[in-house]
């Protein structure tokens, strides 16, 4: 099982899952149970669980969306243009940028960055923005 198939089958299971400190706690309705494959997979993958969940929540504090328990990051830079992180099997993620047309299909892809780690990935990203942003000063900005 991968992580995302993990974290969505514990939110199935109405089973939350957070980080707090260095560790991750989990909580529950009383009447329900931590499956003991869903502790061994905590046990085992503890740190990988506790990266995404970070990425997760500081994307988000950001003002991007956050898809599919963080496969994938968008942010909307304007009426049809959107900015991707896609994140790969080896957990490593994809940059790219497309605008959507009024038949809402993807035009104007261009890849940024491939294989990179999240941390680089939203820099580059932001950094993106940050040039989008200053070449359009009359689109609102938001945090990013």
């Amino acid at each position: 099982m991968n992580l995302t198939n993990f974290l969505h089958h514990l939110d199935l299971q109405h089973i939350d899952i957070w980080v707090s400190g260095d560790d991750l706690l989990v909580g529950m309705k009383e009447d329900n149970n931590l499956p003991d494959f869903a502790l061994d997979y905590i046990q085992t993958n503890r740190q990988k669980i506790r990266r995404r969940l970070l990425n997760n929540e500081f994307a988000s504090s950001r003002n991007w969306n956050v898809a599919n328990y963080g496969e994938v990051y968008f942010y909307q830079y304007s009426s049809t243009g959107f900015v991707f992180i896609e994140r790969n099997i080896d957990e490593t993620v994809d940059v790219y940028r497309c605008k959507f047309d009024k038949y809402q299909r993807a035009s104007n892809i261009k890849g940024l960055h491939e294989n990179i780690p999240f941390a680089k990935a939203y820099q580059k990203a932001r950094a993106f923005l940050q040039w989008f942003y200053s070449k359009n000063p009359h689109l609102k900005t938001g945090k990013y």
